[in-house]
């Protein structure tokens, strides 16, 4: 078993390791977009993927995304002592399935970062909402309800 020093600094290790190859690879490597580009585990590290050069790829954003839907579609197989049998991509494959995806796939993944967007966005709301005072959620309620009622009023007289 792992002590939790030698974990820590091995999580160090990793991260420094991560840092250096997304200094050495700033962009994109499916389309060479130059800002805010991820570091991905072409294998996991939750399947046994370690943090080593043959084993990362620096992707936007988006291709960051098309790459984490492919690996939900293609897992690697584990056998029962937990070691990865098959690997579903190397580099170049990955970088090619990413390319092909269909306008299906494109559109699955589209709606699922609208998807999360919308979530970030209520999550964020319901944060400021939890910041303001009984009070002020009260008086914000009652403006609400007073503004529907007024917009109801004038659509039924207008009717």
């Amino acid at each position: 078993m792992m002590s939790t020093e030698s974990a820590i600094a091995r999580g160090t290790r990793d991260s420094s390791l991560v840092r250096s190859y997304r200094d050495a690879h700033p962009t994109c490597e499916v389309c060479w977009w130059p800002r805010r580009c991820h570091v991905h585990h072409i294998v996991p590290v939750s399947h046994g993927g370690m943090s080593e050069h043959g084993n990362l790829i620096t992707l936007c954003p988006n291709h960051h995304a098309d790459a984490h839907w492919l690996l939900a579609e293609r897992p690697p197989e584990i056998d029962d002592a937990g070691e990865v049998v098959m690997r579903p991509f190397d580099r170049a494959s990955l970088v090619e399935a990413i390319i092909d995806l269909g306008p299906q796939e494109l559109n699955f993944i589209f709606r699922r970062r609208a998807h999360y967007q919308r979530e970030r966005q209520r999550r964020q709301k319901n944060k400021e909402w939890a910041a303001l005072s009984p009070d002020e959620q009260d008086r914000r309620i009652v403006t609400a309800l007073n503004s529907a009622s007024g917009h109801l009023s004038a659509a039924l007289a207008e009717a």
